[in-house]
């Protein structure tokens, strides 16, 4: 599990390499909600916010795999900026995972390797998270 600590500095890690902010938003929920409502001109309400902050690897590895038909979907259909918006989240949650060097591993895939639609990379993170 990440601590608060640790996802401030991914988010200012990886901000500059997140044009649209899909990734960023990942690590913002998985923020307690003061630190969260540091990134919003209009703060969440308590009741209206889903505190992700501890949840434990099980749960990210439960939103790859449950997201993963719906990302293919995507990349099969051709749907550019839904597509890559996808790889995003899947960068986020293999780091909030704690799988690190996969997060790493996907991320430069993303820059290197990302045609069709993200195809080599959900194909990676398939085969990782079916272990």
């Amino acid at each position: 599990m990440k601590t608060q600590k640790q996802i401030l500095a991914r988010i200012k890690l990886r901000k500059p390499e997140d044009f649209f902010g899909f990734e960023i938003s990942d690590y913002i929920f998985a923020l307690t909600l003061d630190n969260a409502n540091k990134y919003y001109e209009k703060p969440w309400k308590e009741e209206n916010w889903e505190d992700e902050s501890e949840k434990p690897r099980e749960h990210w590895v439960a939103k790859i795999k449950d997201y993963m038909p719906f990302a293919q979907g995507k990349a099969d259909d051709k749907r550019g900026l839904s597509a890559n918006r996808n790889i995003s989240h899947f960068i986020a949650w293999a780091w909030l995972a704690g799988d690190d060097e996969f997060s790493d591993k996907i991320s430069e895939m993303h820059e290197n390797d990302y045609a069709p639609y993200g195809q080599p990379i959900l194909k990676e993170v398939s085969e990782f998270y079916e272990r």
